[in-house]
């Protein structure tokens, strides 16, 4: 499906019927295929809006000026718009968590509901990865996965996106090497890769820490247990500041808790959608 918005082509996954809900993919330099088929749990009672922001997947990449998150909390806004959304959850996934962040203090109670899923609320919050490196595997796989994340700010094709991802992905991951992390390597080779989005996105300034008291519709803060991205202290700093939110911590899952423990996942997200529609 192909939106116009604000003078942009959005290209989307749509997938159910039902309440709306504008999924934000992770990355950067993903697209909204990779919330499938996990979210398709969901598709039975939710009309699923998976976006390719600006500069990812198979949406406009002509502008790179604009690929910062103040726009595509912008875009995400103008996407509902165009819509005629009158009423919607919005619901982002690592990168998408700060762009669903961004969405809600600049424009608060456009959305109905909120999830963050293995979100932070500040640049400054992967501070942490040199440190959290010198423990994480084997010398040889540690390694890997460190210059996978090197290689990542000068990819040229799509296919050393792919690659640049499919060697971090262990780190990820609770399980490295498991049955998960080979069903998303899987997956994940027909995303329509940005490269680009590496070389020109602006990401550096985010931080929202100071304005999560004015998010006052209800907040789902959902994260893995032994995420080692965006580490669980991180979304109970989100969750603490926000007077409705709700934090959620998924046993035995790393960065990608709906691919890792997708039962426990959707359970809370599920039940919590069916009681935050009640208020």
């Amino acid at each position: 499906m192909i939106v116009e918005s604000d003078g942009v082509t959005l290209h989307l996954h749509e997938r159910g019927e039902g309440q709306p809900v504008i999924l934000i993919h992770p990355g950067p330099g993903l697209d909204g295929s990779v919330f499938f088929p996990w979210f398709e749990r969901l598709e039975q009672s939710h009309r699923l809006l998976a976006v390719d922001l600006p500069g990812n997947g198979r949406s406009d990449r002509k502008e790179p000026a604009d690929w910062t998150v103040q726009k595509w909390a912008r875009d995400a806004k103008g996407l509902a718009e165009s819509l005629g959304l009158e009423t919607y959850t919005l619901l982002g996934h690592s990168f998408g968590a700060r762009v669903a962040l961004q969405h809600a203090v600049d424009f608060p109670g456009h959305a109905a509901r909120l999830v963050i899923s293995g979100g932070v609320a500040h640049s400054g919050a992967f501070d942490h990865l040199d440190h959290t490196f010198e423990s994480f595997g084997t010398p040889e796989l540690r390694r890997s996965v460190e210059r996978a994340f090197e290689r990542e700010e000068t990819v040229q094709t799509p296919e050393e996106c792919h690659a640049a991802w499919a060697e971090q992905m262990p780190f990820f991951m609770a399980e490295p090497d498991g049955a998960a992390q080979i069903e998303l390597e899987k997956l994940w080779r027909s995303v329509a890769y940005s490269p680009e989005i590496h070389r020109h996105g602006s990401f550096g300034d985010f931080d929202v820490r100071a304005q999560l008291q004015v998010i006052k519709v209800p907040a789902l803060v959902i994260t893995g247990a032994e995420d080692r991205i965006t580490r669980p202290e991180e979304s109970r700093a989100i969750a603490g500041p926000m007077p409705n939110a709700h934090l959620e911590i998924v046993e035995g899952a790393g960065h990608f808790p709906f691919a890792e423990q997708p039962d426990s996942y959707f359970s809370a997200l599920r039940g919590w959608l069916d009681q935050s529609s009640q208020l």
